[in-house]
């Protein structure tokens, strides 16, 4: 049969279906052209045929995450274009009503349902994708100091199931009215600050904390803050916790239980640029904590059309969980054994909420508190 003529022309289209890519002497292996292309550029690229759907989730990350340059150079524009004097005069109004007038970030904040039930967020979500768990439903007539953990880089699961999914979040914590803090940074950026109050953000400082939890709301805080994320990164999870106990300080002083939320996933988002060898690099990192109130952790994460490197966080799944609460007495002036009383319980309840679930989520990392 091989000397067939017939027999040999078969199996040689036979071979070239199952081995060849294209058509005519441009066809090459595609074993082959993978390999090439990965050795040749040293970069993951994304396939070509991606649904539609997923596109619509990576732009949506991509426009949420340059969402402050872009508002900022669009109030720069207002302001400094010469061509249209109303629209220089609403921007330098603007300026002067936030700048002297507008207190909302330390007076409770004011967000916005309609900005919040933006059907926009749920591809944000979806893109990771992000899940709120909640064990114990909280009694809105309650009050509460939500702790998050870990900060991660950027705290994207706090964005991806409770800032951008607002209503949705409050429903699964039982109808509870609550504001996430965030550093009074946010606020000085124009029309940035508008999106963060939309959203139920406030200013971190103690006269907003006390402004809320005397109405009768609850409180979100990630606790590890600009410290913990310069040590997000994937495999051990480091927690800055020893050094904060103002959280528990402020639950004593209102009455307000200790709730721990843990965020599975939150530290395989990104991985940063290594600083343990020292330099002038972690020196600026600390620096920019004393000065802006924030770190300047360098991501390392994908791109849009290429997974090797990028600002873009990696698709990881996000699983928040929030714990059952600790009731706290309230103590207008707590002594420092009251507060580290409370806090060792709370430190406790946060290893048995993370020790519980983490099987079920599909984490099994070391956790620690290095702070």
């Amino acid at each position: 049969p091989q000397k067939d003529p017939r027999c040999r022309r078969h199996c040689a289209e036979s071979l070239k279906s199952k081995l060849f890519v294209g058509q005519g002497t441009l066809a090459i292996p595609t074993a082959i052209m993978s390999s090439r292309s990965k050795a040749s550029s040293g970069i993951e690229w994304a396939p070509v045929r991606i649904p539609v759907s997923r596109r619509l989730e990576t732009a949506t990350v991509m426009l949420v995450m340059l969402g402050g340059p872009l508002l900022f150079t669009l109030y720069l524009y207002a302001v400094l274009q010469s061509w249209s004097l109303p629209l220089r005069t609403v921007a330098i109004i603007y300026t002067l009503w936030y700048s002297f007038y507008d207190y909302s970030s330390t007076a409770g904040g004011r967000p916005s349902r309609f900005v919040q039930g933006l059907s926009f967020w749920k591809r944000f979500g979806d893109y990771f994708p992000a899940k709120l768990h909640v064990v114990e439903k909280l009694d809105p007539k309650k009050r509460y100091v939500m702790a998050v953990h870990p900060h991660g880089i950027i705290g994207m699961s706090l964005w991806a199931t409770i800032l951008t999914r607002g209503i949705q979040a409050r429903e699964a914590l039982g109808g509870l009215d609550f504001r996430v803090l965030t550093v009074s940074a946010n606020f000085k950026l124009p029309l940035w600050r508008e999106l963060m109050l939309s959203l139920g953000l406030i200013d971190a400082s103690r006269r907003s904390v006390d402004h809320v939890l005397d109405s009768g709301r609850s409180i979100m805080v990630v606790v590890g803050g600009a410290k913990e994320a310069l040590d997000a990164r994937p495999g051990p999870i480091n927690l800055t916790l020893d050094c904060r106990k103002g959280f528990v300080r402020m639950a004593l002083r209102h009455g307000a239980a200790l709730c721990p939320v843990f965020s599975f996933g939150e530290n395989d988002l990104y991985s940063q640029v290594d600083t343990t060898k020292g330099g002038w690099l972690p020196w600026l990192q600390r620096k920019s904590i004393d000065v802006l109130g924030f770190s300047l952790p360098i991501p390392l994460g994908r791109g849009v059309f290429q997974y090797s490197y990028g600002l873009l966080p990696f698709r990881r799944e996000l699983n928040v969980v929030v714990g059952r609460p600790i009731p706290v007495p309230k103590v207008e002036e707590p002594s420092a054994d009251q507060i580290a009383h409370y806090h060792d319980q709370y430190k406790a309840a946060l290893f048995a909420l993370y020790n519980k679930h983490k099987k079920e989520y599909g984490h099994d990392e070391v956790l620690r508190i290095i702070h």
